[in-house]
């Protein structure tokens, strides 16, 4: 008799199902129009990049390449000030590349690779004045370049950029008028930044990401306030003209997007968080060109968000974040959507604590994850995991 290592419900089928093999795996079909495969899975590796100063770690990722990645964030430096970071994946390695600073503190938030030779980082500065202003800064294959975008109100900083093209680029975040921040766009025409103000929600509102496959069709996402002690998504697009709200439903008691992906016309991912009680949970949303899908994801530990979401295709979408048990410890967090449901594809977990903000896909079986770890004496590190997924 052969004992059972594993058991799992397969939905409607019965004994006369046959199920068959093939590359290591056993598959069974079910009468709800299913396919169920069963097998080892290819696991996440983990390719270590280089620390920067006393502590740094990853807040963003954008790959063109199997052998060219950029992954971006914050350093300390010997004062102890933040500074930012960037790396560059080879196919063997990361690799340091040294940006320069700015202000008397700065960082890189996001970044955008359109071509081997054509890479832009944003983020934000302090200027040790109490104000805080954008940072952009341009790779054009031998070195970074500080491109100074406009200030708005009196304070801004940039959380999110998408590149379309050589002479169209796109930058979000915030403003800050009086006390209040408001959503921030900004467009690179190919000879300078200028600031195209948005629709604001509610009595305050910020972007935190942005997407876009044509001039004429981009997406920002983020988050407002209603004046009444909620948070709730917000979602606009540029049709060429004008940026216009598209109203995303809401979850639970708040919520918010923090990452957007559009993978075609009509096929647009955003995720972020819904509060459920006193815990956070997954959310994410598909629209497709006419209506909102929620569809959340799977909650991990005490509470768990997603932080960044990228599609291949329509039945392949990917999303990281981070989840924490209930002494509040921070784990990695990855799930991938298979067109019917959300599955936990759990990343390598770092040092006694870790998470993941950033993903790229390449293509199905070539995905990148960026986050951070701690070790155990407290300092923080840069944390990359790549998953080749099984055809």
């Amino acid at each position: 008799v052969l004992p059972m290592l594993w058991q799992a419900a397969i939905g409607q089928a019965d004994k006369f199902n046959i199920p068959v093999s093939s590359n290591g795996r056993v598959y069974v079909g079910t009468y709800d129009g299913r396919l169920l495969g069963y097998g080892p899975v290819t696991p996440w590796t983990v390719n270590v990049p280089p620390s920067g100063g006393s502590g740094s770690s990853f807040t963003a990722v954008s790959a063109l390449a199997t052998a060219d990645a950029w992954a971006v964030g914050s350093y300390r430096d010997g004062g102890g000030a933040s500074a930012p970071l960037s790396e560059h994946w080879d196919g063997l390695s990361w690799n340091m590349v040294v940006p320069p600073k700015g202000g008397v503190a700065s960082t890189f938030n996001a970044v955008a690779a359109r071509a081997a030779g054509d890479v832009w980082a944003a983020g934000s500065y302090d200027d040790g004045a109490g104000g805080t202003w954008p940072l952009l800064e341009r790779w054009l294959g031998s070195g970074w370049n500080v491109v100074v975008p406009p200030r708005s109100g009196n304070g801004s900083a940039f959380t999110g950029i998408t590149a379309v093209g050589v002479n169209d680029v796109w930058a979000v975040g915030w403003y800050q008028a009086g006390a209040t921040r408001w959503p921030l766009t900004e467009h690179w025409d190919g000879t300078g930044w200028n600031v195209v103000v948005p629709p604001g929600g509610g009595v305050a509102g910020t972007f935190d990401a942005v997407s876009a496959r044509a001039t004429g069709d981009v997406w920002a996402a983020g988050s407002y306030d209603d004046g009444a002690g909620g948070t709730w998504p917000l979602v606009e697009h540029w049709d060429g003209a004008a940026w216009n709200v598209v109203v995303p439903p809401r979850g639970g008691s708040s919520s918010a997007f923090t990452s957007i992906s559009e993978r075609a016309p009509g096929d647009l991912w955003a995720t972020g968080w819904y509060l459920a009680g006193a815990s956070r949970r997954p959310l994410a949303e598909h629209f497709d060109g006419t209506a909102w899908t929620v569809l959340p994801g799977i909650t991990g530990g005490a509470s768990s968000v997603f932080n960044s979401v990228s599609a291949v295709g329509p039945s392949d979408v990917w999303t990281v974040g981070t989840w924490f048990d209930g002494s509040g410890n921070a784990n990695p967090l990855s799930e991938h959507w298979d067109g019917l449901q959300w599955s936990l594809v759990l990343p390598v977990r770092g040092g006694v604590g870790s998470g993941l903000n950033g993903i790229a896909t390449i293509a199905t079986n070539d995905i990148w994850a960026v986050g951070s770890y701690t070790d155990a004496a407290g300092a923080a590190h840069p944390l990359g995991e790549h998953h080749a997924a099984l055809p």
